[in-house]
């Protein structure tokens, strides 16, 4: 068992894939609830919620959790199938981290990049929704597959869009055999990836040292073997 992918970093500014103009603030601890960049047209960045999909969950607690989605399950699910088929989009990222669990109650966080540490896109299905309070909102889930590679330290894994398949993911008119094509090319996609400081756990911490090398620790700080 494996905790969620529930954070990722956007330091480098975004606007570098859709050649807009625009400054940007480092993001090293990305989380749900908070307004991230992305992509749901080709190059015009919006920013959206991470999760609380309250349109599909009338439980406000259980709507906090629904910032992940495995793949087929949105293939399987009506609720889930037509954004998957017509609201596409992409986080934009430059790393994610994972948790590795090396004991019973024991986990120790690693950082995922590509080995250029260039940017790219955790592919998503994006909604229109209110909250349970009736205020409307933009929000998006990010899709997530059964790792088969060694490369990685998890079963789950966010699915990763490089730059240059941005633009097909994207497109309305893609076929479901396409997308499936784009979920598969993404298993072969190598990724590099060290320990890093249990710190990432805290999201009032948004230093760029919670993407650098650490000895490995568990969630508690304990130095671990792994």
């Amino acid at each position: 068992m494996f905790w969620m992918v529930d954070r990722y970093s956007i330091a480098q500014n975004p606007h570098l894939i859709t050649k807009e103009k625009g400054s940007w603030k480092p993001i090293y601890n990305a989380h749900p609830t908070q307004k991230l960049p992305i992509l749901h047209t080709p190059d015009q960045i919006s920013y959206f919620h991470w999760g609380l999909m309250s349109k599909w969950s009338n439980n406000k607690v259980m709507s906090s959790k629904l910032f992940n989605l495995d793949v087929e399950r949105a293939f399987e699910k009506t609720s889930f199938r037509k954004s998957l088929q017509s609201r596409r989009c992409v986080a934009l990222a430059d790393g994610y981290y994972v948790w590795r669990q090396i004991g019973k109650k024991q986990h120790t966080p690693y950082y995922h990049y590509l080995p250029q540490q260039q940017l790219f896109g955790i592919a998503g299905i994006w909604e229109s929704s209110e909250d349970l309070e009736g205020n409307s909102f933009d929000c998006f889930m990010c899709l997530m597959r059964q790792s088969t590679s060694p490369s990685h330290t998890t079963e789950e894994q966010p699915i990763m869009v490089l730059s240059n398949d941005v633009n097909e993911w994207l497109n309305p008119d893609l076929s479901e055999e396409s997308i499936r094509e784009l979920i598969r090319k993404s298993e072969e996609i190598e990724v590099a990836t060290h320990a890093v400081s249990p710190a990432i756990r805290n999201t009032e911490n948004n230093s760029s040292t919670l993407t650098e090398p650490a000895m490995p620790a568990d969630q508690h700080g304990n130095y671990t073997l792994f």
